[in-house]
């Protein structure tokens, strides 16, 4: 019954769509699914919502210039999908075991099988399992190499059932289990040390092999996380190679400033280039703010193609610039430790040092000894260390609290990281600190952390001026 009904949607929705304009449609009929949400993600971006009917069933009609990824999320429940406007897909389940009953309808039914299939595939294979970094490196070597074969033949296997075949799909797939396995390879030695305890790992001759065999240069790779975490690390452990050879090097250079010289050097690919350094600057604006990335944003806007690039830099540095050095904080109020309310204003004439946090967070507490000395550094003097929990319980924060007997002013902000507080800060990490003057405006909004010395410095010449 499943089958007539999905084929006649289809039909419908197919036939009525203007000469020129076909439609791509996906629709599902899942058991146990009635009256849900349903979203359609390209990706990661949103796409549109709907919610299943009496009978669990949905559909979504779209027209997407070109065959492209897309997810499901039926509220929690996720199914991966290649979609082509000429070709629409249709799909029965149960939802109490949604991917082993997933059955897919369509031309391209079988591309469908493999994506839903793949992390099952992969985890068969070791791929998932952090015990591989256990192994001896000679055995996790020869595993490695033999799973890849293998997890190739399954995706040659579903390509050649499709009735249509796709340049970007079987490229796309064969470089995630390519640049999967090589990832792996990358991390070994370091996990294998922490994993295994140990200060050394003797890697074979022709471990490292592989990077002769990859390319840091494909732009229909663009989008594949696989591959672009693959560069991303090639990145990091070029890094690692330079400082252990000089430690001085971040003296006159900062991490974006090689990260952009790196890819400048390695990346010819026009729209991978776009792409990498698209995420190395998304990664500083995110979490670092504009100090570092500011001298390449410019020359990133006037070279890229992709407007939703150059909207997205906007958009992170414009909530950057809204907290710069100088700029007028918020005032917050919060309650503090004792359960009296306390805000920015309530010091007024003092330095805050503000510290967000939460119990969960253990680098935001590997900090408190740090901040702790601080304190007593600085005991008597114009500034306030003023902590501020982004626990979504306040009972864990004030327990906390209590057992560590924690100083400083302690205050929780209601909501979390979807608080005033956060939101103004535009706190998306912890921990994460701030300096605020005595007029109340910021003098950094990322500051460095109590273990950083430059921490005591800032605040010494700062207070040596005010007195």
């Amino acid at each position: 019954m499943y089958k007539y009904l999905l084929l006649a949607f289809a039909a419908l929705l197919t036939a009525c769509a203007p000469e020129g304009q076909e439609k791509a449609l996906i629709s599902g009929q899942v058991q146990g699914a009635e009256n849900i949400l349903v979203k359609l993600y390209q990706e990661d971006e949103f796409v549109d919502s709907t919610r299943t009917d009496s009978t669990g069933f949905f559909a979504f009609a779209i027209s997407p210039k070109e065959a492209n990824y897309y997810n499901l999320d039926l509220e929690g429940d996720k199914v991966a999908l290649f979609l082509d406007p000429a070709h629409p897909v249709s799909f029965t389940a149960d939802r109490t075991d949604l991917q082993t009953t997933l059955q897919f309808e369509g031309k391209t039914a079988s591309l469908q099988s493999f994506l839903n299939n793949k992390y099952q595939y992969q985890s068969d294979a070791g791929l998932m399992d952090l015990k591989i970094y256990k192994m001896q490196p000679e055995y996790a070597l020869v595993h490695l190499d033999s799973v890849e074969p293998i997890l190739l033949a399954q995706l040659n296997e579903a390509t050649s059932q499709s009735a249509v075949q796709y340049e970007k799909f079987s490229a796309h797939e064969e470089a995630d289990i390519k640049y999967s396995i090589a990832i792996i390879k990358q991390n070994f030695p370091s996990y294998h040390k922490y994993y295994n305890k140990v200060e050394s790992v003797d890697l074979p001759e022709n471990f490292n092999n592989y990077q002769e065999e990859l390319s840091l240069n494909e732009n229909i790779l663009v989008g594949n996380s696989s591959y672009e975490n693959y560069i991303m690390n090639a990145m990091r452990d070029d890094f690692s190679a330079k400082y252990d050879a000089d430690t001085t090097i971040l003296e006159n250079q900062t991490m974006v400033d090689l990260n952009m010289e790196w890819i400048k050097s390695n990346i010819t690919a026009p729209e991978l280039k776009e792409r990498i350094s698209f995420k190395v600057i998304e990664e500083q604006l995110k979490y670092y703010g504009l100090t570092d990335i500011e001298p390449y944003l410019e020359e990133f806007k006037q070279n890229a193609v992709k407007a939703d690039n150059v909207a997205r830099v906007d958009e992170l540095a414009e909530k950057w610039r809204k907290i710069a050095p100088g700029t007028k904080s918020a005032n917050f109020t919060f309650l503090d430790y004792a359960g009296d309310s306390t805000s920015i204003s309530t010091y007024k004439g003092k330095y805050i040092y503000v510290d967000a946090w939460a119990t969960w967070c253990g680098p935001c507490k590997r900090e408190i000894p740090s901040l702790e000395a601080l304190q007593e550094e600085f005991k008597g003097e114009d500034v306030v260390f003023l902590s501020v929990s982004l626990d979504n319980e306040k009972e864990d924060w004030l327990a906390y609290v209590e057992e560590h007997e924690l100083g400083g002013v302690q205050a929780f902000a209601d909501g979390a990281f979807r608080s005033k507080f956060a939101e103004h800060f535009f706190i998306r990490a912890i921990p994460r600190f701030m300096l605020i003057d005595p007029a109340g405006k910021i003098v950094n909004p990322s500051m460095t952390r109590p273990s950083n010395p430059e921490t005591k410095e800032t605040l010494s010449k700062l207070l040596a001026k005010e007195a």
